[in-house]
């Protein structure tokens, strides 16, 4: 968590010195909410890239990198980070319905308990 306060502080900071020096404004590519994956994934791009430009070499990427880039650029929906957390603060809202006025918590989930965990089947009739 620290680590994500610092990034945001550097961020904060970063900006008030451009405002101060009256340094133009980022352009950034992505208009609208980035995923954090998105970021993430374009923040070790381009640390792979300065690397490789410190030692003039070209580091290939393995297969999950390049899955994974396939992945970011044909990402057509640039909205996901605004819904990353939605799964979590929906599941918290349904849990907070779901307990008892004493504070017992109800069911973890809405489906048939009492089966066991065994699938129960149907008898197929054989009509003469």
């Amino acid at each position: 968590m620290k680590e994500g306060l610092d990034s945001v502080r550097s961020k904060v900071q970063a900006l008030t010195l451009n405002d101060m020096e009256g340094k133009p404004e980022e352009v950034r590519e992505v208009v609208g909410a980035e995923s954090r994956e998105a970021i993430k994934y374009r923040v070790k791009m381009m640390k792979r890239a300065r690397q490789e430009g410190g030692i003039f070499t070209r580091v290939s990427l393995t297969e999950a990198e390049k899955k994974q880039g396939k992945h970011m650029e044909k990402s057509r929906n640039r909205l996901v980070g605004l819904s990353e957390d939605f799964y979590n603060d929906a599941r918290s809202y349904v849990r907070s319905l779901a307990l008892k006025e004493d504070g017992d918590e109800g069911p973890s989930s809405f489906s048939n308990s009492n089966r066991g965990g065994k699938k129960q089947f149907k008898r197929k009739r054989i009509i003469i």
